[in-house]
């Protein structure tokens, strides 16, 4: 199976297959220029503080769950 994008669904067996990455992330408030939104928001990925690295592997994760049941068969 290949996950394009974020997830993928197996309608045989009911299964939706989610991927997902963890990274700690600076968010910053700013004040819009454009006239109909008042805030922008701006992410910036933190990958280390003062040279030690904030995360350890695994980045990413795939997760099934089952749509009948809301259970999550596994996760790697």
């Amino acid at each position: 199976m290949q996950l394009d994008g974020t997830a993928s669904f197996d309608p045989e067996t009911g299964t939706y297959y989610v991927s997902s990455v963890t990274l700690p992330y600076a968010a910053k408030l700013l004040k819009s220029s454009v006239p109909s939104v008042d805030y922008l928001r701006e992410m910036t990925p933190v990958e280390t503080m003062q040279g030690v690295p904030l995360w350890k592997p695994h980045y990413g994760r795939i997760t099934p769950i089952d749509l009948n049941t809301g259970e999550h068969r596994w996760m790697t």
